[in-house]
């Protein structure tokens, strides 16, 4: 289902294939085993939400944005039942306003695996403020994309962005490890 709908929907999803399990345990490696609050932008298949959620604490949040009806409708049967997460068939331009309903204030952790490449500046712009604005000292952005395009980007944003590979996904993918301090 999932390639069928990315081929389907390949300028908003940016991509054909499911996420390895390389690429899952490189987005998810620097989540720690506190308690953290995590909003994940683009659910997809599930694939990197079952990695966080194998990650966290029990007294963690998760709210996973995804925009795609037929991703989110599937995502909410293949998932497990976990009271850590909360599915939102909503846009990840507008996560802060289900923050706000929730009295969240600020976020541990940022996993994103929104097309940078194919959305507008404006957009990106807008998120990326929205992002650092409520990323917790300490937090982190992490963001996979198919080439190095948005590094500059990012590094307007983030003081430290290092930088991570893998050739074990298809397409192979870089990873961006973004956080406010250095």
């Amino acid at each position: 289902m999932f390639t069928l709908e990315a081929i389907k929907t390949l300028k908003k999803s940016g991509t054909v294939a499911p996420s390895s399990k390389f690429l899952v345990k490189k987005m998810t490696k620097p989540i720690n085993d506190k308690d953290n609050i995590i909003v994940e932008f683009g659910t997809g298949n599930g694939v990197i939400t079952e990695g966080i959620l194998d990650k966290i604490t029990d007294n963690s949040q998760i709210l996973s944005f995804e925009l795609n009806e037929a991703m989110y409708l599937d995502a909410l049967e293949t998932l497990p039942e976990d009271d850590r997460l909360q599915l939102l068939n909503e846009s990840a331009l507008e996560f802060d306003k289900f923050l706000k309903e929730q009295n969240i204030e600020k976020v541990d952790y940022f996993v994103s695996s929104l097309p940078l490449s194919l959305l507008k500046k404006a957009d990106i712009h807008y998120l990326m403020n929205k992002v650092t604005g409520l990323l917790s000292y300490g937090g982190m952005f992490i963001q996979y994309q198919y080439s190095l395009g948005k590094r500059d980007l990012l590094k307007g944003y983030f003081p430290s962005v290092r930088l991570g590979f893998t050739p074990l996904n298809f397409p192979p993918a870089f990873i961006y490890y973004c956080t406010m301090i250095g």
